[in-house]
């Protein structure tokens, strides 16, 4: 998995490229980092939802 390229539209490439040289980082740290805070967002979000659900299927008596 670590060799595979990473194919972006130009326009995206070559805002990451001038991000990572502003950042004295490389495009894979940035593209590593937003895809770690995507999964972590994911993950927050389905815990968010199951315990959502689990509220809704014991609402409260009256």
């Amino acid at each position: 998995m670590d060799k595979v390229p990473i194919v972006l539209p130009k326009p995206i490439q070559d805002e990451l490229e001038a991000l990572a040289q502003q950042q004295n980082r490389t495009v894979l740290a940035i593209i590593q980092d937003a895809v770690r805070l995507y999964i972590t967002t994911l993950h927050s979000l389905q815990a968010r939802t199951m315990t959502m659900d689990h509220q809704n299927q014991n609402p409260p008596e009256p």
